[in-house]
């Protein structure tokens, strides 16, 4: 909510802009954070 919030003030979207946006970045950051996460837990795992 709070990223379509966002959108749709910070570059003045309408809804559909914005929800569609919205989607695409939950699609493209959710897997790079995961992944991110995982190789952390790894490092710390071997580090540790």
């Amino acid at each position: 909510m709070h990223i379509y919030a966002q959108l749709m003030g910070a570059y003045r979207l309408g809804w559909f802009g914005a929800l569609w946006r919205t989607g695409y970045v939950t699609m493209i950051m959710a897997p790079i954070a995961i992944t991110l996460f995982i190789v952390a837990i790894f490092l710390l795992g071997a580090l540790g």
